[in-house]
This record gives structure tokens, C-alpha cells and sequence, in this order.
């Protein structure tokens, strides 16, 4: 089965973010690749902070400058894709009950989504469960 990086549908641009943390020292590092339909770099952003919880860094990944960058081709179109259940679920279902340490982060996200006219968030399961299906 192959989980390499697709393409977004045209018109519609893709933003990959992840994170990673060291759970003895609080350092972390965030990553976000933002690309159109064609496979370009358009924007993108990374870098290095203190988290307490890999659900913390993560969050903190969707919410970098590169999630808000702006590429007319995508007329706000965009695809958030993510390796992280815990902010999937929180950010997806707002009943969901999260960890409390990211509950800010995940409300900085939903307010910065809303103002964008169409919005997919793409996780690890749903992204495998289309690659069967698919």
C-alpha cells in the first residue's frame, strides 16, 4: 500500500504539518509543508519550541504561519492533513474532549478555519482508510 504524498484535487491546496517532542526535556519541533494540486512548494514554515505533550507540539504545528498562507489558485480551498488523532478528533468534533493543555490551541485553529471557504482535515486513519476504499 502506498502512503506516499498525493496531489490535493485542483484548486485546492494541501497543507501537511507534524511535530515531535522530547519528553525528558520539553524541546519539540514543528513542521508545515503547504503545496498546490501541481506538487509546488507555496509556503511552509518550521521550527523549534518547548511543549509539554506531543499533543501540545502537535496542535501548535497546525497553527504555524504557513497554515495561513493565502495562494489565489486555492480560492480558500484546503486540505489539513495531520498524523495526530488527538487534534484530529479535537479540532473535527467539537464535543470531543481533549487535553485540557491544548484546548486554546485547538480553538485558535477552529476560529482560523472558519474564516476559510472550504476546509478538509485529513488524518492517518481516514487517510488509510481511503487508500483501501480508493
Amino acid at each position: 500500500m502506498d502512503f506516499s504524498w498525493q496531489t490535493p484535487e485542483p484548486d485546492w491546496t494541501k497543507i501537511n504539518c507534524d511535530g515531535a517532542l522530547i519528553k525528558a526535556t520539553g524541546d519539540a519541533g514543528i513542521g508545515v509543508v503547504v503545496q498546490n494540486e501541481k506538487g509546488a512548494l507555496i509556503g511552509g514554515t518550521g521550527r523549534i519550541l518547548l511543549a509539554a505533550t506531543i499533543e501540545e507540539t502537535e496542535a501548535l504545528a497546525k497553527r504555524r504561519p504557513g497554515f495561513n498562507r493565502k495562494d489565489e489558485a486555492s480560492k480558500d480551498h484546503y486540505i489539513i492533513e495531520t498524523d495526530s488523532q488527538e487534534v484530529f478528533k479535537a479540532v473535527n468534533k467539537r464535543n470531543h474532549k481533549c487535553f485540557w493543555c491544548i484546548l486554546p490551541i485547538v480553538k485558535e485553529i477552529r476560529a482560523k478555519v472558519n474564516n476559510f471557504e472550504k476546509v478538509k482535515f485529513l488524518g492517518f486513519v481516514e487517510k488509510l482508510i481511503q487508500r483501501l476504499i480508493g
